[in-house]
């Protein structure tokens, strides 16, 4: 294998070659070699004059009109510049004098300005000449031309550089994306603070900002989104760094004087929150925005962004409250939730859930006609987890469709023996839109023969601002197979006489909210006769929930309640109790109807 052959420094090249030059034995074979390279080859003595040129010389300075004198082109005319195309080089700085004092010149770039105004680019490289006894004699240089070659590589950077500000650079705003904000929170952010400073970092977005966009259409809500950061700059100052993390999400870093930290927080909300004309449109704008602060909550960017994040989250949690400073306690719940979302899993899994049943019973008799199916989770070191803690966890995680099955399997596997009893089970909208949820029901109604007609699906409100034609179709679908819908917490969402008419509910349930101010104001009763006529009318059962006392009973069951439901006649139950409540008001239905009708509606059921 042959050896490779080491790469030898252009200096010592260019020495050996400007020896061959003054030497007596140089020849017109070598003369014919140089004239046929590439870079220009140029000699002289002491004194600065030309002993030899190549050919390419006279090539690459074609145009500047170079005279020849002495056989030799004169290249004093040529005007080097430095890199502003402008200022002369000083001779003594140029190739052929810094090697005529000894000093070797390896890659300096050298700009001309040619006739038609363009610059050209020369690399050169140079050495002294030196005789037997090794006194200075001479100088060679050789140049390259690299215009081109430069102008490839300003092209590429200017490539790159657009490259990085696309990459960087949320394209809808024009303002700094996530990848730019995430790069510059991994920075010193002690170096974009003075003395007394601190730095805040805020995470805010906007309040209801799909239903801005479902309203006006998305050309307005990318207005809203770009004038929002526009303004948010302009309150932050010049100083601050303001970026879309996505969405509707922005992120604010400014540095704060550390007595007052929080003054630009009340001059964003000052001027961000009211009215603001987008597109021709009176939009009501409010953020919703959590705060960290550096360093006293964190000292790295990773930690101050995600303890902001989690103070946002907190203050839109909070009714009435747009701002949230992060605190210590907010994190330990976040550990919390954390555990909680990765535990429910297992305990759906395992069976570690329970269902609690709470009667539903006919307003008149007291007859138990069916339960409402409470699904209960008893944490092993948590203690009871609440429903309105682990299933918006499940909604998070993706698991309420395995939450759902489980609580529908289950309820069916306790009932199925009990004929007469109805099982009404709550459905969260993203288990009812789930294109397998019906083929999921008809197969477990099949394993436990379970009759359709028992089952009663109880869905929120929220269910309608679903697709509502998938919505309908998927009732429609349910229905068919004999299973029965009831619109729960009836009155406290998106009520509407067109989609109960579209939608047709076999029942709907009176939210606890109106029952508990019966008795208080008139209004309230007014308002609780018109739902249940409202229901009568289009030929649905009327469920009140949260009956707690006496005369809140009298009160509905005189203005034509079908079915009671509360804590006034049971709690939620274990099955076994559950079943026992069942049996005794069904010994004693035929004895309480008929004590109401001898009573004119006085006489209330039997109580758990």
């Amino acid at each position: 294998m042959p050896k490779k052959t080491k790469k030898r420094p252009a200096g010592e090249t260019l020495k050996e070659l400007g020896s061959a030059l003054v030497s007596d034995t140089r020849n017109a074979a070598l003369d014919a070699v140089l004239d046929n390279v590439n870079e220009a080859i140029i000699a002289c003595d002491t004194k600065g004059r030309m002993t030899f040129t190549n050919r390419r010389v006279t090539e690459m300075f074609e145009g500047l009109n170079i005279a020849v004198k002495a056989g030799k082109p004169d290249l004093s005319v040529i005007n080097f510049c430095e890199r502003d195309g402008e200022t002369p080089i000083p001779t003594a700085d140029l190739p052929l004098s810094l090697a005529l004092t000894g000093k070797v010149v390896s890659r300096q770039e050298l700009l001309v300005r040619m006739p038609d105004g363009a610059m050209a680019t020369y690399e050169a490289n140079a050495n002294c000449i030196k005789d037997d006894d090794g006194a200075i004699v001479g100088a060679v240089v050789s140049l390259n031309d690299v215009t081109d070659q430069r102008a490839r590589e300003a092209k590429l950077r200017r490539s790159e550089a657009e490259a990085r500000r696309i990459a960087y650079t949320d394209t809808l705003t024009g303002f700094p994306n996530r990848a730019s904000l995430q790069r510059t929170l991994q920075q010193d952010l002690g170096a974009l603070c003075q003395d007394k400073e601190k730095l805040l970092v805020i995470v805010a977005d906007i309040v209801r900002f799909k239903s801005i966009n479902a309203l006006h259409g998305n050309k307005v809500g990318d207005q809203l989104l770009a004038e929002t950061a526009d303004r948010l700059a302009g309150i932050a100052g010049p100083r601050a760094i303001v970026g879309r993390l996505s969405g509707d999400e922005y992120l604010i870093m400014v540095p704060v004087p550390e007595d007052e930290p929080y003054g630009v927080l009340q001059n964003i909300a000052a001027v961000m929150n009211g009215q603001h004309s987008i597109s021709g449109y009176m939009i009501s704008v409010q953020l919703d925005a959590g705060t960290a602060l550096w360093p006293d909550d964190g000292e790295d960017g990773d930690t101050l962004l995600r303890r902001a994040d989690m103070a946002r989250r907190e203050a839109k949690a909070i009714s009435g409250q747009n701002h949230c400073h992060f605190e210590k306690a907010l994190e330990e719940r976040a550990d919390r939730q954390i555990q909680i979302e990765q535990d429910l899993r297992h305990a759906i899994q395992s069976d570690a859930l329970s269902i609690a049943y709470q009667p539903i019973v006919e307003s008149k008799s007291g007859k138990t006609l069916g339960f409402e199916a409470l699904c209960r989770w008893e944490h092993p070191t948590l203690g009871n987890i609440t429903p309105d803690v682990f299933i918006p966890a499940a909604e998070q995680t993706g698991d309420i469709l395995d939450l759902g099955e489980w609580v529908l399997r289950q309820v069916m596997s306790d009932l199925s023996t009990y004929p007469d009893l109805l099982a009404s089970i709550n459905v969260s909208p993203s288990q009812f839109i789930d294109p397998h949820f019906t083929q999921r029901l008809k197969s477990a109604l099949i394993e436990f023969d379970f009759d359709p007609q028992r089952i009663e699906l109880e869905v929120t409100e929220s269910l309608v601002l679903e697709d509502q034609a998938q919505i309908e179709g998927q009732i429609k679908a349910l229905q068919a197979i004999g299973v029965k819908l009831a619109l729960d917490d009836f009155g406290t969402g998106y009520s509407s006489l067109a989609y109960l008419q579209t939608l047709r509910f076999n029942k709907i349930k009176i939210d606890r909210s109106f029952i508990m101010r019966l008795g208080e104001d008139r209004e309230a009763l007014a308002l609780v006769q018109c739902m249940i006529q409202m229901g009568k009318s289009l030929n649905m059962t009327v469920v009140a929930e949260g009956i707690e006392t006496e005369s809140h009973a009298l009160m509905l069951r005189h203005a034509g309640c079908d079915c009671f439901q509360g804590y006034f006649f049971a709690r939620p139950m274990p099955l076994t109790a559950a079943l026992d409540y069942a049996q005794s008001t069904a010994q004693d239905g035929a004895a309480n109807a008929e004590a109401f009708v001898n009573a004119g509606g006085r006489v209330l059921p039997m109580r758990a």
